[in-house]
């Protein structure tokens, strides 16, 4: 996969702080916002996804997994 520049405006102070991070870390100031822009697209990516599951669960509680849900009266026996 290609990369491609962008333009980003921030606050100076974001910046210089960004910069101090990224060289504490021996690295560049891209490849520390490319790590973070990951994580935090994959991050956003998995909550979307479970928030699906649930949704889903919540529409339908016994269909996916293929099981009867219990009567209340099993629920309640002693």
């Amino acid at each position: 996969m290609g990369r491609r520049n962008v333009t980003l405006t921030v606050d100076e102070e974001l910046l210089q702080a960004a910069r101090i991070v990224a060289a504490r870390e021996g690295r560049s100031l891209s490849d520390l916002l490319r790590e973070q822009l990951r994580f935090l697209v994959d991050e956003r990516g998995l909550r979307l996804r479970a928030l699906s599951e649930i949704e889903d669960l919540i529409d339908h509680p016994a269909g996916r997994a293929g099981m009867q849900l219990p009567r209340r009266e099993e629920l309640h026996e002693r």
